[in-house]
């Protein structure tokens, strides 16, 4: 009884086990699939933040004011009825910030800029740093003359940059 029974017994337990261990290894690489996925579509205020600041306008001087005017005009936004309510969905909107749509890679190349932009973008979203664009929702160089600029009144400029806010 014991020798017939338990060597069916036994062949179940493998089977078991080795359906159990492929199931935990399917659920896991699953999981991990998961994860990057998302840790690759899904960014952090933060982050989209820091890199409009970066890439706006990180060449505006030394004191930091152009790329927290920058981060500001994404609080505004995402404050006002107007526009996305998250930062990313707000920095990444169709045709928005000029460096997104303009078909140039975005590649990081200048360190300490960067570090300085996720600096920044931490004290914007945390509240910790006035508002020099007096709540301005738009911006240009002050090279170009964009359509919208009729929609709006004038603030402030700031490096080289100018800051509206549209009309009620």
């Amino acid at each position: 009884w014991f020798a017939g029974g338990g060597s069916d017994m036994e062949r179940e337990g493998i089977q078991k086990m080795r359906l159990a261990f492929f199931l935990f290894h399917l659920i896991f690489a699953v999981i991990v699939l998961y994860i990057n996925v998302v840790k690759a579509d899904v960014r952090s205020d933060l982050y989209c933040m820091a890199e409009a600041m970066y890439f706006e306008a990180r060449g505006e001087g030394g004191n930091g004011i152009g790329e927290v005017s920058v981060g500001h005009v994404i609080m505004n936004r995402v404050r006002s009825d107007l526009y996305p309510n998250s930062v990313c969905e707000v920095v990444y909107q169709r045709k928005q910030f000029s460096y997104f749509w303009d078909g140039k890679p975005e590649v990081i190349r200048d360190r300490r800029s960067w570090r300085r932009a996720i600096h920044l973008s931490a004290l914007v979203l945390k509240g910790r740093v006035y508002d020099p664009t007096h709540g301005a929702t738009h911006y240009h160089a002050y090279y170009v003359r964009p359509r919208w600029v009729e929609q709006c009144h004038y603030i402030v400029s700031i490096g080289s940059h100018l800051f509206y806010r549209l009309k009620s």
